[in-house]
């Protein structure tokens, strides 16, 4: 009686020690598992730091300056990532963590931001595009013409705007047809230089007007004769004998 109670209790501890064996074995894969891994941008294929890693809606760690992230203790079986970086698209997905996971590789994509219209408001009046001819135009400094003043020419052609104009001479051009223009007040200097503006297109006195210049475009010109009249902004090269300055539309 005493040997077959001692081998049920034999048999009862033999059979209790299995699950507590199974219990350990589970308590070891609660204690979790090590993933790794790296974010890159989807377009330039930089690695991306400061990504948010979230394991089942749980904050976990960021990714470095390297862009790579390690997450200790993630439980066995299926879990919910997710990745959030401000400027990316956030994501999430489904892994199966075991002991044979290797390193994740993640690929964020840039986000684009369409920011609202912007309007801009200043109280400083808007110049009139030919405040320069005007402001010049009131110093005195020079000969103006204006839109008016230009059509009472009745020119043919632009250099005919100029004929009468003291400092410059208009002549005809035995070489093609038009004329040439030339200083007349400075030495017996020649140098004429035009500058066409809006732009400021410096032209030296090569080139014929004529050629370039279609009066009935013009708003208004400004002619300066001799170095003391010529504002520096046209005369950069400190040379020309005369500028005159084309307004055109």
């Amino acid at each position: 009686m005493k040997l077959t109670v001692r081998l049920a209790l034999l048999a009862w501890l033999a059979s209790a020690a299995a699950p507590l064996a199974g219990s350990a074995q589970t308590a070891g894969v609660a204690q979790g598992f090590t993933v790794t891994g790296m974010v890159t941008d989807g377009q330039l294929g930089s690695r991306v730091d400061g990504v948010r890693v979230s394991v089942n809606s749980i904050v976990r760690t960021w990714t470095d300056s390297a862009g790579i992230f390690m997450l200790t203790g993630v439980d066995f079986g299926t879990n919910i990532f997710d990745l959030r970086r401000i400027g990316y698209e956030s994501i999430a997905f489904d892994v199966w963590v075991d002991s044979v996971l290797g390193p994740l590789a993640v690929t964020m994509a840039p986000l684009s931001v369409r920011l609202r219209d912007l309007t801009v408001v200043t109280d400083q009046p808007r110049l009139h595009p030919m405040f320069g001819f005007d402001m010049r135009r009131q110093e005195g400094n020079g000969r103006f013409l204006t839109r008016n003043e230009i059509e009472d020419r009745t020119p043919v052609r632009f250099s005919d705007i100029l004929r009468g104009m003291p400092g410059l001479r208009v002549t005809p051009d035995p070489h093609y047809f038009g004329n040439t223009v030339t200083a007349t007040r400075t030495g017996g200097g020649r140098d004429v230089r035009a500058a066409l503006v809006p732009g400021r297109m410096l032209m030296d006195q090569t080139v014929r007007l004529d050629n370039v210049v279609n009066w009935r475009y013009v708003e208004g010109v400004e002619v300066y004769v001799g170095p003391a009249q010529i504002p520096p902004r046209f005369n950069v090269t400190s040379s020309a004998c005369a500028v005159i300055v084309v307004w055109t539309r």
